[in-house]
């Protein structure tokens, strides 16, 4: 997959719009359009950390396959890893505020 269609699906899976992924980057709506419409028009290294950081992932996991692991783990966590790269900023810090919780309640159930 190239990296345009990764941040195609990336920005599909968290509700980003070529404009709302513009405001968030500060790049320009055209730029940005201009991936995903000129044939030799890359994102530069710049423009790939601004979008890097809005979708709440590194360098490495945007230029990872999907047979990638960037740590060797169980399945399990292989499978909650892939399910974490599609949430949202928000939608992280949610889910780590309720491990957060049970982890404090100490009613973690194996």
């Amino acid at each position: 997959m190239s990296i345009k269609n990764k941040i195609r699906d990336i920005m599909n899976e968290q509700g980003y719009t070529i404009y709302l992924l513009s405001k968030a980057t500060e790049l320009s709506q055209t730029s940005i359009a201009n991936w995903f419409n000129k044939v030799n028009n890359e994102p530069s290294v710049s423009a790939l950390e601004k979008v890097c950081k809005v979708f709440g992932i590194t360098m490495a996991e945007l230029f990872a396959t999907e047979n990638d692991v960037m740590l060797p783990c169980k399945e399990d966590f292989k499978e909650m890893y892939h399910k974490w790269q599609r949430l949202t900023p928000m939608q992280r810090n949610a889910v780590k505020v309720h491990i957060d919780s049970y982890i404090k309640s100490k009613t973690v159930v194996d």
